[in-house]
């Protein structure tokens, strides 16, 4: 291009001034729109934050799926489940990933392109107030992925829309499973000496002795099946939970007229120690339910539901296709 610009200026001074003029303008064009991440600035979206200053998170999905986290002190908790208590270690890592965001990668600044990125406020992968110690919110909306590990990012209060490798959508995931300790009701199978069951197909007694398992509820001719009370006994000495409730009793739970009711007696020590677990209501997939272990109500998934309340009397017995 420049020989070419060369040769024409020589031949023809008007044309090597609009030549001139041209290049000017190209180079007008690049300094204009040349995009903001190419330039090196690195600036932290937060860069007068901390860890401290966060007391509060507050995370949506796509389907409207919300989970609060509150700093409690030094701990952290769901607020929204009366203060469940959440691992700090799980929500550390995500708190340090906000702190990380950076404005060097800019890609928008008019809000034309916000629902196509899914950054606007009806459309986003996540949605994060980040509420701060000063009573200061900051909301942020992450976006769809621009396939190159990278998402989009906005805060609500600018139309300016970022690429970030630093954060993910599943960072900021809804399911409580990623913050909390889901072992909702724990026994020792080793030390349970005995089980009784109730539901509406029956009630169930097994006892052990002497190392071996009695069904209290054999007729004449059937065998009980020792194989089937191996998998019960690690079905009901390990069940945990999808999420917790909270711990303020609420009628539509069910648990006044419970669809199964689990009393497992254990020896601790010489000490004989009783533990129940109530199944009540339905909840989409889930059941919910209360333990005497803890002062929380929770859901547990189907399978560990159904295997209480769909526990009938041929579940402890050998069939014919077994004898």
């Amino acid at each position: 291009m420049l020989l070419n610009y060369f040769s024409i200026g020589l031949k023809d001074k008007r044309l090597k001034w609009l030549c001139s003029l041209a290049v000017a303008q190209l180079l007008l064009v690049i300094v204009v729109f040349w995009p903001a991440g190419s330039q090196g600035t690195a600036k932290l979206l937060f860069s007068d934050r901390g860890t401290e200053d966060i007391i509060e998170l507050r995370l949506v999905d796509i389907d409207g799926e919300s989970m609060n986290l509150s700093k409690q002190g030094n701990d952290w908790a769901m607020s929204d489940a009366d203060d469940f208590p959440v691992s700090v270690e799980k929500v550390e890592p995500l708190i340090t990933k906000l702190l990380a965001l950076k404005t060097d990668r800019i890609v928008a600044t008019t809000d034309n392109s916000h629902i196509r990125l899914e950054v606007s406020a009806e459309k986003y992968k996540r949605k994060i107030d980040i509420v701060w110690a000063d009573d200061t919110i900051d909301t942020l909306l992450l976006g769809n992925s621009a396939g190159t590990g990278a998402m989009h990012f906005r805060l609500t209060s600018t139309d300016d829309v970022y690429l970030t490798s630093a954060l993910t959508a599943w960072d900021a995931n809804t399911t409580p499973s990623r913050y909390i300790d889901t072992q909702y009701f724990a026994l020792d199978k080793d030390n349970i000496e005995s089980i009784e069951l109730q539901n509406r197909s029956g009630v169930y007694v097994l006892e052990r002795n002497n190392g071996k398992w009695l069904y209290d509820g054999l007729n004449e001719g059937e065998i009980f099946d020792q194989s089937s009370m191996d998998t019960f006994l690690v079905q009901v000495s390990s069940i945990r939970m999808v999420s917790p409730l909270g711990n303020i009793f609420n009628d539509s739970y069910g648990l006044n007229d419970p669809q199964a009711v689990l009393n497992v007696y254990t020896n601790n020590e010489g000490e004989l120690q009783e533990h129940s677990f109530i199944v009540g209501s339905q909840s989409g997939d889930n059941y919910i339910v209360s333990a005497s272990s803890s002062e929380y109500y929770a859901l547990v998934s189907s399978y560990n539901g159904n295997n209480l309340v769909e526990k009938t009397h041929s579940d402890f017995i050998v069939t014919s296709d077994e004898e």
